[in-house]
């Protein structure tokens, strides 16, 4: 967060967007948990900055899953260092 002139930190506009972003697709998603392309919107925008949230998701095994999807979740293991040490049989 930015620091303010004086006083606590605050959020910048960017990151505010991109939250209210994020809420908007994860609400959708989570209100339909079968709609593969409300999941698959959400965890690819997701995991442009928390793709360990994307891997947390997923293996929750709550929500739903298509080849898509899994690619995001490979994706996610990759940029947080996991793929070499996930089993992947049954993906």
């Amino acid at each position: 967060p930015a620091k303010g002139p004086a006083g606590p930190p605050r959020r910048s506009f960017t990151n505010f967007f991109a939250d209210a972003k994020l809420r908007r697709l994860e609400d959708a998603a989570n209100a339909n948990r079968g709609d593969v392309r409300a999941e698959l919107n959400f965890l690819k925008e997701l995991n442009a900055t928390y793709p360990e949230a994307v891997v947390r998701r997923f293996e929750s095994g709550r929500y739903a899953v298509s080849e898509p999807i899994v690619k995001e979740y490979l994706k996610a293991l990759a940029q947080t260092g996991k793929l070499d040490s996930t089993p992947l049989e049954g993906l």
